[in-house]
């Protein structure tokens, strides 16, 4: 009669059970771990994120503590700047339009930390320059008289008579120019529409304020 295998012993059907509770334990460790992980790296985003717009905000403050304005009357308008940031702006660009055309751009390079508003002379009076010369573009001034020719005199020229009647004749002329080139100047300025941009870096970021005086990145 033949003989039947041995029964399986309860220690290894014990052992069975140990070895797959700890595969178990181990893939349960394992998705730990790995969820551990995403977790981790998620945090690390989200921190970064928070720190770049933290970055971004403040550095957006400092530049709008930056602005550069002009002031009537227009024909002869005064510029000015304030810096409440703590550091200077640098590589500062000021480009004035008038109706919409450009008239005249300004390098200020860099501009340091004010309290209060402080003059732009420089830009003040290339501002005024390229006003008149857009409202005296058409206009037809009267023709001066012919000076005499200071060869011809063996004295001084600005002593002779013919000096004194070319004085006399040019006087009314001027006179007449200088009120034509006014007229100009204040019809021109009367309907003139003058915007201004600028650009500037803070040191960390280029920046735009534009004419609607709008505060926009710049350029890398």
């Amino acid at each position: 009669m033949p003989q039947l295998a041995d029964e399986p012993k309860v220690t290894d059907w014990l052992s069975v059970w140990f070895s797959l509770g700890s595969a178990v334990i181990a893939l349960l460790a394992l998705v730990a771990a790995g969820i551990a992980v995403r977790a981790t790296v998620a945090t690390n985003r989200t921190q970064s994120e928070q720190l770049r717009r933290l970055e971004e905000a403040a550095t957006r403050d400092r530049a709008a503590k930056f602005a550069v304005w002009a002031l009537p009357p227009v024909a002869r308008p005064q510029v000015f700047f304030r810096n409440g940031a703590p550091t200077p702006m640098y590589d500062v660009v000021i480009r004035f339009t008038l109706n919409g055309v450009d008239a005249f751009v300004h390098s200020a390079g860099t501009l340091p930390p004010s309290e209060e508003p402080q003059p732009l002379p420089d830009v003040a009076a290339g501002l005024h320059d390229a006003i008149r010369a857009r409202a005296l573009a058409d206009v037809e001034f009267e023709a001066l008289p012919e000076p005499p020719d200071a060869s011809a005199f063996d004295s001084d020229l600005l002593m002779t008579p013919e000096w004194q009647r070319y004085q006399r004749d040019r006087a009314p002329v001027d006179g007449r120019n200088e009120r034509a080139g006014q007229a100009a100047l204040e019809e021109f300025t009367a309907a003139m529409e003058l915007a201004m941009s600028v650009t500037f870096n803070d040191g960390e970021s280029s920046w735009v304020r534009t004419a609607d005086g709008r505060l926009r990145p710049g350029p890398r």
